[in-house]
């Protein structure tokens, strides 16, 4: 049956399934490549082993650590492939006269016969057939591979962490304490009372939240304004913690800040291996309550039970499925 491109969950998710695109891609040519092989005569030949017949083409006397470099592949890959090549008389391995615990590869009597007849045959074949595939595209396929091999070489994906409408998550420092008593003081106070709960926590979040193992985090703009924060509060003794002091500044608020910032408070939750995470709030927060729904929390009778009585104002509990 025949995929649409809307039906196909990988190719329509755009740039989250962008490497799984590519390894699909690469896996569908490489076995078309193998039935190639198999057509002029070369089905005995792992496919593996053809780069590194390649590389020896080349030039030929590598070391297994310069063989690794001219490919790109992981060195523990390059020896089982030139083990499994000496097992089938491609390659004769000998110690480096520079270092004997280094190994020189070199192509055997049958290695150099087959790259002599697969150079001009099944190689030239795959060759053109790649090429074909990309005749007439309006980008230079190679050209595009190249910059992107180089571009994740200088900054692999982990590093390139992007930011949501220029917003960007920073931790807790002692100089954002005022930030952190601010932005959560304005709301409380002009939605409910504070209380000494509010009070204590707020005027000293190192030692009521950073010292007991908790964390703080905050939301700062491009031009590094704090217009939100957040708290995950260490309570109890059972290894509970409480999603709390979230607030973001009235001038921001509906540009999605508080997603953003919750998203990246449960994120912290889960790196930080917090097993039992809720919250408390009040019933007259409905677009909060909305949100925290969204996300995955549930009202929980236990949680009210056990941790409601901190504030007057808690007559919702929720808690997260962590």
């Amino acid at each position: 049956m025949e995929v649409t491109l809307s039906q196909d969950v990988i190719a329509s998710s755009g740039y989250l399934f962008l490497a799984t695109r590519m390894k699909r891609l690469a896996e569908r040519m490489q076995a078309d490549a193998l039935k190639i092989f198999e057509r002029n005569g070369f089905g005995e030949i792992t496919p593996a082993h053809m780069p590194i017949l390649c590389a020896l083409a080349e030039e030929d006397g590598l070391s297994v650590s310069e063989v690794v470099l001219r490919l790109g592949i992981s060195q523990p890959a390059v020896t089982r492939s030139l083990s499994g090549m000496q097992a089938e008389d491609l390659v004769v391995l000998s110690p480096s006269p520079d270092d004997q615990r280094q190994k020189i590869a070199r192509l055997s009597a049958k290695g150099r016969a087959l790259v002599a007849i697969i150079r001009p045959t099944a190689w030239r074949e795959i060759t053109e057939a790649a090429a074909d595939i990309c005749a007439d595209l309006e980008s230079d396929v190679l050209g595009c591979l190249e910059t992107l091999e180089k571009r994740l070489a200088d900054k692999p994906l982990m590093d390139r962490k992007g930011t949501v409408n220029g917003l960007e998550i920073v931790n807790y420092a002692d100089a954002l304490a005022d930030d952190f008593y601010r932005i959560n003081a304005d709301w409380i106070s002009k939605m409910f009372v504070m209380e000494e709960a509010d009070e204590e926590v707020l005027r000293d979040p190192k030692r009521f939240v950073i010292d007991q193992g908790g964390q703080i985090l905050f939301v700062r703009t491009a031009e590094g304004q704090i217009i939100g924060t957040g708290a995950l509060q260490p309570v109890g003794d059972e290894g509970d913690y409480e999603f709390t002091k979230m607030g973001v500044d009235e001038s921001y608020r509906g540009l999605k800040v508080g997603a953003f910032l919750m998203h990246a408070l449960l994120l912290r939750a889960r790196q930080m291996g917090v097993k039992k995470l809720h919250l408390l709030t009040n019933k007259d927060c409905v677009a909060a309550i909305s949100l925290y729904e969204k996300v995955g929390f549930y009202h929980s009778e236990e949680v009210m039970e056990r941790f409601a009585a901190k504030y007057k104002r808690a007559n919702v509990a929720m808690r997260y499925p962590i």
